[in-house]
């Protein structure tokens, strides 16, 4: 799967230090005791990414709805009727400021093109785009219609992962003063938290289909002499895509290559 990648990056340092404390604490993870499906039923993202939808987008004047999984179906509501699509080949099209997405079938096509532009705010912090859709049948004629549209974040992210490898260092139990680094992902919000091994450290995530980048990050600033010299926001902000190996979620940059490995916390 391909994906469309805008440069995002912003870091914020807050000096605000912090008590040392030499031992290694356990990483709880909340995520155990809670009932996911009960806490997000009000949130229509989540309701899309359960049931497998990539994109969802929507106007009116003509009123329309789309719902995709690019490697699978598109279903398009319009003037009251549902069309299907089956996406058996997917040709994406990228440019600078946008990208365009075209299924043809025997008898019909459906073209998707979302414009790097931002398009009404939405009730999260999830980004939408313009989008236009183009409705053609086999005797050529066609329907456009414009609106509004986001990426479906991937839920199956929304845990607790600590930090377990990172090419070219070693790391053994108690190399850092404040135990190992970890994240919390929350993708209702596309916000983290986490620690750094010597910070407490949160910002902000965008996650659209394989892409996944941080950015706007906060930390505090206090001084661990005995940690290695690894800085993980550093590290974080080459992120650019991410591959999903449960329990491991593997980060990597913009030319493929591993960043980070993290595993979820049990």
């Amino acid at each position: 799967m391909k994906y469309l990648a805008f440069t995002y990056l912003t870091i914020l340092l807050l000096t605000n230090c912090k008590s040392t404390n030499n031992q290694e604490k356990p990483i709880q993870n909340p995520y155990q005791q809670e009932n996911t499906a009960l806490s997000y039923s009000s949130d229509v993202n989540y309701q899309l990414w359960s049931k497998g939808v990539d994109y969802h987008a929507f106007g009116e004047n003509p009123d329309w709805i789309l719902d995709i999984d690019f490697d699978n179906v598109a279903y398009l509501q319009l003037d009251g009727k549902q069309h299907k699509f089956s996406i058996d080949n997917l040709y994406i099209k990228e440019e600078e400021n946008k990208v365009q997405y075209m299924a043809f079938t025997s008898d019909s096509g459906l073209m998707l093109e979302i414009l790097n532009m931002a398009c009404e705010p939405g009730t999260t912090n999830i980004k939408r785009y313009s989008s236009t859709i183009q409705v053609m049948d086999k005797q050529g004629k066609s329907i456009e219609v414009t609106g509004c549209g986001n990426y479906i974040p991937n839920y199956g992210l929304n845990d607790i992962y600590v930090l377990d490898s990172v090419p070219g260092f070693e790391f053994v139990p108690g190399s850092f003063t404040q135990g190992m680094p970890y994240l919390e992902l929350h993708v209702r919000e596309m916000k983290f938290m986490g620690h750094d091994g010597c910070n407490n450290i949160s910002g902000t995530f965008i996650n659209e289909l394989d892409r996944l980048e941080f950015g706007n990050f906060i930390t505090t600033k206090m001084f661990c002499s005995t940690n290695p010299q690894f800085d993980f926001l550093t590290e974080l902000a080459k992120v650019r895509s991410f591959e999903h190996r449960k329990p491991r979620l593997i980060f990597l940059d913009e030319y493929g290559q591993v960043v980070l490995t993290l595993k979820k916390v049990d």
